[in-house]
């Protein structure tokens, strides 16, 4: 099975930029989020491209596969890197400038996308340096370290005052051999 066809946003590339090669971990080199890989020229590309692991080959940010993530979020600039999988926008920031997310016009962006992901039941979850918090619609909710055996729940109550959101932690199903 082949993997599914990715189309990039016209006159976007990753020329200048290396942040999802500190922000990201990747397994088959044993490299941990929020450290610098050690085959990373900083600012220029990776030094094995060619034989760069298949999570490398494969990555691509939101800010590269999405036209509507305006010019700003790109990570060289924000320091910060955007992804998306079922239920969940990830927001990886650089360690460095841990409070990146709160600042304009990125804090203002997360609120926004928090309205409307709400509404399919979609967390956006930033991380910085192992730690996330949760944007919702109404505040931000530290939920600690990252738990690979766990999933969140955006939960929806509505009230006499209007919605109010909150998260549950959960146990990951468990997968099928």
């Amino acid at each position: 099975m082949s993997a599914p066809e990715i189309s990039l946003v016209p006159g976007r590339s990753c020329a200048g930029c290396t942040m999802c090669c500190k922000l990201m971990a990747v397994v088959e080199l044993s490299k941990p989020d929020g450290r610098w890989c050690s085959h990373c020229e900083i600012g220029k590309g990776c030094k094995i491209y060619v034989e760069r692991p298949a999570s490398c080959r494969d990555f691509y940010c939101v800010y590269l596969e999405n036209p509507t993530l305006q010019e700003h979020w790109k990570p060289s600039h924000s320091r910060m890197v955007v992804t998306r999988q079922p239920f969940r926008i990830n927001v990886a920031v650089d360690p460095q400038r841990p409070d990146a997310w709160r600042k304009e016009p990125y804090y203002a962006d997360l609120k926004k996308w928090a309205v409307t992901f709400a509404r399919q039941e979609t967390t956006i979850v930033v991380g910085v340096g192992g730690k996330l918090t949760v944007v919702l619609p109404d505040r931000d909710v530290p939920i600690g370290r990252y738990q690979p055996d766990k999933v969140l729940k955006l939960v929806t109550r509505h009230g006499p005052s209007g919605a109010h959101y909150d998260i549950e932690i959960l146990n990951a199903p468990l997968k099928s051999p």
